[in-house]
């Protein structure tokens, strides 16, 4: 199963919730649900995104792409979008200089690590449209089985 936290996002270690060191977050929703949820913190200091995928099963390789901008965020699973929700509406994305990438675990916590692969991380500047998913997940696909 996919425990809360486990993912993959940026911020500071072991900052235990202080939203202004954190900037995004792909992490597994816990409680049997196997999804991951994406959320970003906008300037001052608000959580806003909450876009999920859809249900993932262990031992399965996966596409999962998370775009948050000003009109929602977005959760795609394999190129085909499976959750939306709000976006930064008016707010900018928080950049702290002390904060790092982290891929398996929720870097604020200790006990929230992944016992599976994460096999690329990208991140980009600019939020994908569906035409930039799809091709993503097609050059990737055959590396995966997909």
């Amino acid at each position: 199963t996919i425990n809360y936290g486990q993912g993959v996002g940026q911020g500071v270690l072991n900052n235990y919730d202080n939203a202004g060191d954190n900037m995004w977050l792909m992490h597994g929703n816990g409680g049997g649900a196997n999804t991951l949820t994406i959320y970003a913190w906008d300037s001052p200091y608000t959580i806003t995104g909450g876009a999920t995928t859809s249900y993932l099963t262990t031992g399965n390789w996966y596409n999962l792409i998370g775009v948050i901008n000003a009109a929602g965020s977005y959760m795609y699973t394999n190129g085909t979008l499976t959750g939306t929700a709000g976006g930064f509406g008016g707010g900018t994305m928080n950049v702290t200089p002390a904060s790092c990438l982290f891929g398996g675990g929720d870097v604020r916590y200790d006990f929230r690590r992944m016992g599976g692969a994460i096999a690329a991380v990208h991140v980009y500047n600019a939020a994908f449209t569906q035409a930039e998913v799809n091709q993503n997940f097609n050059a990737l696909r055959g590396r995966f089985g997909l």
